[in-house]
Parts: structure tokens; C-alpha cells; sequence
């Protein structure tokens, strides 16, 4: 991914693609927009069609804006009126970008009919921004949708297929915490304390989290910290410690696992020769079991009562 001059846009357009390539699908960092001027779109997204309502559930309403094609942009800081009509420039390029598409298609199976080649849900374009004064988005009639949308998002007419997400004004809920972790200060603060938490979100979870690990250190590593940098340490903290313990022990239990397996492999190397293709499988079956285990049946179990027993394992 391109650098960005702000770390806070980098690392967090860098967990967003990691939540992304959890569902498939075709994600890209700097897609490229061709007008007279290039211009690049933070991320755009489109689902895979075995993308599944509770694989999207498990990101609450970021999986209800991830369901159809989109443009994602960020802004740490409010966007201005001039950031906010360049991303409805690169949302309406890539429409026209389809259309073009569909008339190539068109031209080469003589269609009579073009809407029949235009998919049936154009992509879409999501602002997410930390905060956003009210005077803004009277400025583009942004207004609330609250019917289908929670507190904090913000629609312009249906037509123009755009919507913005005002990151501090989520409610505090599981709901929008994959969201609330783009944010800053204590609404930051408090998302990623709640998705240190979190279990059975794996690799999902751990990926997101790694992406901040690495923040987090890269942070640490400046050699002149601001007060800013200070207080982003704190807030990245929990993320940090949970991966580090996760890495931690990932890395005994591997250490475990590799010291077994040379004690199992030395154990059947002295009584039978060589490891073959047959008892390779023994192997690691053994190494997987408890300690006390393995050494209670290794000195009494035969070459063929290892290979019936584990080999009927192997190949269940």
C-alpha cells in the first residue's frame, strides 16, 4: 500500500483491508480513478458472491456496508467541502468506468438492451470521519437515516449512492465497534479495549489487532515522541498487549509441539529403522498427544499396532 503522510489514515486503511480480505472477494488500496487528473480511492470492495449474512454479521454494521460494491475513504481529520467532492468524483468515475464496460459489452453481443448489462447495485461511496460539524453536512443536505441505520450515519438523496459514517457519534455497541476502532481518543480508546476482548473472531480478529501491534511499535520506536504520540500509545496498548500474548503463546505451544515431535521421531527411529511414508503421519499423531501419553504407548505399542490404531486416525 501507498504511504500516506498520516500514520492514523495508513494504519487504519491497512486494518480495514485486513477485515476485508477475511471475506474474499476483490479488495484494493489505491485504486486507481483516471479523470483528466489521476486520483486514487482509498480502498474499494467488492463482495464475492459466496459472501454470507452471518460472515458479514461478524463485523456488525461495517458488514451491512460491505454487503454491495463500495468506495471507502477515511479522514482522521474532518474532510473538507473540496476532499468530500473528490470522493463523489472517484464514486461517479468508476460508475462511469462501468458503464463504459457494459457498452464495450454491449457493442461485442449487439444487446439491444444496456441495462441488462449494468449490474443491479452500483457501487457506493462511505465516508468514514472521525468527527463532522453539523455545518458540514447541512452544506451537502447530508441528513440521518435512522430507520435502517444507527445514530452516526448520515445519507445524501438514494440517487447518489453515498453515505457518511461520523465515527464519534456511534452508539457504544458490539454493533459498531469494527467502525468505533477508526476513531480517535477515548472513542478510539474504548472500541479497541472492547475488541481486545472479543473471542472466537479468529484469524479475523487477530489479524485487525496485528495491524494495531504494529502502530503501536512503530510509534514506540520514534525517537522524539509528542503528547499525541503519548496518548496514542495508551490507546493502542490493549490491542498490543493481546497480540503480543497471543504471539507469545503461539510460539510455546509451537516450541512444544517441535520438541515432541523429535522426541516421538527418535523414539521409533530406535526401534525401527528409518521413518517411511507409512509411519511419517504416526508422527505428528503422536507428538500431538499429551506427553505422558505418547510415552506410555510408545515402548509397548508394535510397528502394526501403531500403524492400525494412528493410521485409522490419520485417515478420518
Amino acid at each position: 500500500m501507498k504511504m500516506t503522510r498520516q500514520p492514523h489514515d495508513q494504519y487504519s486503511k491497512e486494518a480495514l483491508l485486513e477485515i476485508l480480505a477475511f471475506f474474499g472477494g476483490k479488495s484494493e488500496a489505491q485504486r486507481f480513478i483516471h479523470p483528466k487528473e489521476v486520483y486514487y480511492a482509498d480502498i474499494s470492495f467488492e463482495p464475492p458472491p459466496t459472501l454470507t449474512k452471518t460472515d458479514l454479521e461478524k463485523v456488525g454494521v461495517l458488514g451491512d456496508m460491505i454487503a454491495t460494491p463500495c468506495l471507502i475513504e477515511y479522514f482522521w481529520t474532518p474532510p473538507t467541502q473540496m476532499e468530500t467532492r473528490l470522493c463523489l468524483m472517484k464514486l461517479f468515475s468508476w460508475h462511469g468506468d462501468i458503464l463504459r464496460e457494459a457498452k464495450r459489452k454491449q457493442k461485442e453481443i449487439k444487446a439491444k438492451n444496456l441495462q441488462q448489462l449494468l449490474p443491479k447495485v452500483l457501487p457506493k461511496l462511505w465516508i468514514l470521519t472521525t468527527s463532522a460539524s453539523q455545518e458540514f453536512l447541512a452544506s451537502f443536505d447530508f441528513k440521518p437515516h435512522r430507520s435502517e441505520w444507527c445514530e452516526g450515519f448520515y445519507f445524501v438523496g438514494e440517487a447518489m449512492n453515498t453515505g457518511i459514517v461520523v465515527i464519534d457519534e456511534l452508539p457504544e455497541t458490539l454493533e459498531t465497534v469494527w467502525l468505533r476502532i477508526f476513531g480517535k481518543g477515548k472513542t478510539q480508546q474504548k472500541a479497541i479495549e472492547t475488541l481486545a476482548t472479543l473471542e472466537d473472531q479468529e484469524p479475523l480478529l487477530d489479524n485487525v489487532l496485528d495491524v494495531f501491534h504494529k502502530w503501536h511499535e512503530d510509534t514506540q520506536a520514534q525517537d522524539h515522541l509528542t503528547p499525541e504520540d503519548k496518548e496514542l500509545l495508551m490507546i493502542l496498548s490493549p490491542a498490543y498487549e493481546k497480540s503480543r500474548t497471543q504471539a507469545i503463546v503461539e510460539g510455546v505451544l509451537k516450541g512444544r509441539l517441535e520438541s515432541q515431535r523429535v522426541f516421538v521421531k527418535s523414539w521409533l527411529q530406535s526401534r525401527f529403522g528409518d521413518i517411511d511414508s507409512a509411519l511419517s503421519p504416526v508422527v505428528e499423531l503422536l507428538a500431538k498427544l499429551p506427553p505422558e501419553e505418547s510415552t506410555r504407548l510408545l515402548p509397548k505399542m508394535s510397528r502394526e499396532e501403531l500403524l492400525a490404531r494412528f493410521g485409522q486416525e490419520e485417515s478420518k
